[in-house]
């Protein structure tokens, strides 16, 4: 007996999504699937069922935002639509979910021209080197955070260099933000000095972080390298403090016959 001409059958199938509950495909193998299907691959030396794969895995939303935000900054103030950017970033989701977009409007860094274009944020919104002159204009004299400028566009550094060797602005480098601070060179603010005193000026010492460590440690002044740690090391000796004060038990061993840690201890006897 030829056994490929038997009928086979084969238990319902479902092929479910990534979180095992919703079913997406569900095939019952009888006696007619089982012919078709080993007819259609020519062979009839077996049979298989053809189904759809589970769904994709889903693109987290904060991700999907973080991929638009660094796309719009590379576009340098150029608006885009939303198909657009879900061509460039291949999150369909921008297009297809509302929750995608509602993220996107709350966005500081996204801004909406109307319901489908939008372009990049950033704090300033400058191109060139004369608008980083008329920006410094306004805002001196508290100066620009080099880092703040950053992400208005690409050359923003070399041009600020520029801008530095022409000595029309002037940055202060602060070490506490781990940058330099922009300033507008404004010449009512230029003072004829004398020589001698650019010389003393120049000659005066500035101490570095080790030595002024160690002459404060000569004079007898602590170190404390944040708030946070001396905090800690505050509650650390008040710890050590408490535990000072724990209950210890009292043994008079200069009293006779006397046990002041028995339970209704009697006092000592009188001697006549």
């Amino acid at each position: 007996m030829d056994t490929k001409s038997l009928p086979l059958k084969k238990p319902s199938a479902s092929i479910f999504n990534t979180n095992g509950k919703r079913p997406l495909v569900s095939a019952s193998m009888n006696n007619r699937s089982a012919s078709s299907s080993s007819s259609s691959n020519g062979s009839g030396g077996g049979v298989y069922m053809s189904a759809s794969v589970a769904g994709e895995k889903k693109t987290p939303t904060g991700r999907i935002i973080f991929d638009v935000v660094i796309h719009l900054r590379s576009l340098e103030g150029r608006p885009a639509t939303l198909e657009e950017l879900m061509i460039s970033t291949g999150h369909k989701e921008i297009i297809d979910s509302q929750l995608v977009q509602d993220e996107l409007k709350q966005n500081e860094k996204v801004e909406f021209l109307d319901s489908t274009t939008v372009r990049f944020k950033p704090l300033y919104r400058v191109k060139t080197p004369e608008e980083i002159v008329d920006l410094l204009k306004e805002e001196n004299p508290r100066g620009i955070p080099l880092n703040k400028l950053t992400e208005s566009y690409a050359k923003v550094g070399d041009d600020v260099k520029k801008l530095k060797e022409s000595k029309e602005i002037y940055t202060i480098k602060n070490t506490e933000l781990n940058t330099e601070i922009l300033f507008y060179n404004d010449e009512k603010y230029r003072i004829p000095v004398s020589d001698e005193l650019i010389k003393m000026w120049k000659n005066i010492p500035i101490p570095n972080d080790v030595d002024l460590v160690k002459t404060m440690k000569d004079i007898g002044l602590s170190v404390v390298e944040s708030v946070e740690a001396a905090k800690t090391t505050k509650s650390s000796k008040a710890g050590k403090s408490e535990r000072k004060h724990r209950i210890t038990k009292v043994t008079n061993v200069h009293i006779k016959d006397f046990d002041p840690n028995a339970p209704d201890a009697a006092p000592p006897p009188k001697n006549n």
